[in-house]
């Protein structure tokens, strides 16, 4: 008996010894591979944790607007501001590589002006009424204080560092003064009126002892059919009493000083005018006319002696300011605004204002005309992507017109389908891998070599954009539909087109097919009595089920405002894997202001319409939507998270906790709609999600120009439920 109580002792003990070495193998393999994921990209940049690797490079880039952009005195930095992250973006990047140095907590507005100190410790910046103050080292809030009742237009920093000057844009009164501040205290110091209209423009001289001003004129109707025209205003003032020292009158829509404030440079009509005059600033003669196209920009350098001018022509001209005679010129091939010139002199840094390059950082050699190209990738938002059959690579599509194919697990760029004239708006593989389809806001469907690159095939046909493509009848037949919902079927052997009739949409937010083809789904309806949700088989006939628009209700705060209640707008959409279900994002919108709220995700059964699942609490509209392979898991993607708390969580770039309206990835449980996970990665909104085939990657598509690609098994451990098979 004592035998066996020993042996039955000792069998327990090896068991318990084998269990613990057996969990403590699993450890080690699991610390093993969360440390052989890449902790930066192919540039360098740092990866989100989690992914596997970046698609392009967000060197140079902004993920949003560009607020504004100063070059510290050094030339080495630079400051940057947009709405990007969530809703606003401060950060200093490395003017000769783009690479991200230091990302300065955001305030609650928009950072719309910033400026350097003379000794580039500090950064100061304007929000709505309020100047901040940065340490420009360690990114630490210095102070704050409120400058303006309303918007500040502009923003100057006096050499010495003393003095703020900014300019006031009242939309309670009709004075439009500057008013100067102490910059340590905040004191009031003096206001300057004489502007009829806000100025636009403010700059010290360089003793810090004159302030010049400028506003553009204003123009507005007395009568029908009678313009009043308010000249616009170039004042100079005595910083010490406050006093103007001379003021001149300007019809110019816009009109700058040299730092000497011995030049002056002005546009008289901003849209008519294809020359800017300069004028010397003491006598008032004009020193002569630099001819360009509409719609320029332009600016001084440091020193005075070049001006800078240029806009959506795409072409930047550098100018003598003395004589007015052209030294050089530089082929942007797309619309830019200038922003600032090195301190030095010799840099030109620019920010792309359409497509395809916006929101693109660029710089050129002053001497040489020659630009300081950003690293490779997309150089406009990313709009769609899809994943290869075999799961090895990935294709994207941008608002730079082309589309590119990628390595998915390394990043590395392996071919680039050139030909489109407007932004790509929909990509997908044929069933086999070995082609690849784009469709393009140039109302052409392009098929392409996947291995070469080489155009195939080209089909016509459209009117619209086209903003949807799938494969259908395995692969045999190619689906797309435009904007208006129209769909059309493609022989991909013959390219014989086919479409089945059916109604077009005025109002279509999105348009999507299930995988297979089998149903298409229609997102819109932007007015009372239009569809908003419509489920119908791809091949025609009537709809499987329609969601019509509400009739908005009455503001009982306002009853003589008109209809101001809210619609019900859906986005975006898409199928899981088995065509059962069907995945929807909602929003309202209020009709008068169009104000956007109670974000939410439905699911849908496709064949009956019935509501199977409603998703509240969605801290954001959901921008793009996508199941995975298995059908248990919806991953959305969000942009801004305003006024929701946020998770603590590892920023992108390697930060504390990241900023609460930072983008993010949501997965939802599709049994129970709890969320399960959520990822961070994105500068700004995500554009499109896409699972591979074996359901271990996740590629997403950002409005940041890039994509990053999520290793799924070691992202959060889901409790997933069994809905979905």
């Amino acid at each position: 008996m004592f035998r066996s109580c020993q042996l039955t002792l000792l069998f327990l003990m090896f068991t318990l010894l084998a269990h613990t070495l057996t969990v403590d193998a699993q450890q080690a393999t699991d610390k093993q591979a969360a440390h052989a994921l890449p902790r930066t990209d192919l540039h360098g940049d740092p990866l989100p944790p989690g992914t596997l690797g970046r698609l392009g490079s967000v060197r140079f880039r902004q993920p949003n607007v560009l607020l504004d952009l100063a070059f510290a005195p050094d030339g080495k930095t630079l400051a940057v501001a947009s709405p990007g992250i969530g809703a606003h973006t401060l950060r200093l990047l490395d003017a000769a590589t783009g690479q991200e140095v230091l990302r300065f907590p955001p305030p609650q507005h928009n950072v719309r002006h910033l400026v350097f100190s003379a000794d580039g410790k500090v950064l100061v910046g304007a929000t709505w009424g309020h100047i901040h103050f940065w340490d420009a080292i360690s990114g630490e809030k210095l102070r704050e204080f409120r400058a303006a009742e309303d918007g500040i237009g502009a923003l100057a920093l006096s050499p010495d560092g003393k003095t703020v000057a900014v300019a006031l844009m009242s939309f309670s009164t009709e004075r439009y003064p500057v008013r100067l501040l102490d910059s340590v205290t905040g004191k009031r110091l003096h206001e300057l009126v004489g502007h009829a209209v806000g100025a636009n423009w403010l700059g010290f001289s360089a003793d810090s002892k004159r302030l010049a001003s400028s506003s553009p004129p204003r123009r507005y109707e007395v009568a029908r059919g009678q313009i009043r025209t308010t000249p616009g205003m170039i004042c100079f003032w005595d910083v010490g009493t406050g006093k103007s020292l001379r003021c001149l009158e300007s019809l110019s829509h816009q009109t700058i000083l040299s730092p000497d404030h011995k030049t002056l440079a002005s546009r008289r009509d901003w849209h008519a005018d294809t020359f800017t005059i300069l004028q010397d600033v003491a006598s008032g003669k004009e020193i002569g006319r630099c001819e360009g196209d509409r719609y320029e920009h332009f600016l001084f350098s440091p020193d005075g002696k070049t001006l800078a001018t240029g806009g959506h022509s795409g072409r930047l001209r550098l100018w003598d300011a003395g004589t007015a005679r052209e030294r050089s010129r530089c082929e942007s091939g797309a619309s830019v605004s200038l922003k600032a010139f090195s301190p030095d002199g010799k840099r030109l840094a620019c920010v792309g204002d359409s497509y395809p390059d916006y929101g693109l950082i660029r710089i050129w050699d002053v001497a040489t005309g020659n630009e300081i190209r950003p690293p490779g990738g997309h150089r406009g938002p990313l709009t769609c992507v899809a994943y290869a059959p075999d799961g090895k690579t990935v294709v994207t599509g941008s608002q730079d017109r082309t589309v590119r194919l990628w390595e998915a697990t390394t990043g590395k760029e392996l071919r680039r389908f050139v030909g489109h004239t407007a932004p790509v708006t929909a990509v997908c593989f044929a069933p086999d891998g070995k082609t690849v389809v784009s469709a393009s806001a140039d109302n052409f469907v392009r098929l392409w070599d996947a291995a070469t690159g080489r155009e195939l095939r080209r089909l016509p046909g459209y009117e619209k954009s086209i903003v949807s493509v799938a494969f259908f009848r395995g692969g045999t037949t190619l689906l797309s539909a435009d904007r208006e919902g129209a769909i059309k079927f493609w022989d991909i052997a013959t390219g014989k087109e086919g479409q089945p009739p059916r109604p077009r949409w005025k109002y279509l937010h999105h348009t999507t097919f299930s995988p297979g083809g089998k149903y298409f789904v229609r997102c819109g309806g932007n007015h009372f009595g239009e569809p908003a949700l419509e489920v119908s088989r791809a091949d025609g006939g009537k709809p499987l089920w329609t969601i019509r628009q509400e009739r908005p209700v009455e503001d009982p705060l306002n009853p003589f405002e008109g209809r101001t209640g809210s619609l019900r707008v859906y986005g975006t959409a898409t199928f899981s894997p088995n065509g059962r279900l069907l995945a929807s994002s909602e929003w309202t919108s209020r009709t008068r202001t169009g104000s956007l709220s109670g974000a939410v995700i439905r699911l849908w059964e496709v064949a009956t319409g019935q509501e199977v699942l409603k998703i509240e609490g969605v801290p954001h509209v959901a921008t793009a939507l996508a199941f995975s392979p298995d059908g248990k898991l919806l991953v959305s993607g969000h942009g801004n998270e305003r006024n929701h708390a946020s998770y603590p969580a590892s920023d992108a770039f390697g930060g504390a906790a990241a900023p609460k309206d930072e983008p993010t990835l949501r997965f939802w449980d599709v049994a129970t709609g709890k969320e399960v996970g959520r990822l961070r990665g994105h500068l700004c909104w995500t554009s499109a999600v896409a699972f591979s085939a074996d359901g271990r990657q996740l590629v997403s598509a950002g409005a940041d120009h890039t994509a990053l690609v999520w290793d799924v098994p070691h992202l959060a451990r889901f409790q997933i439920g069994d809905a979905g098979k």
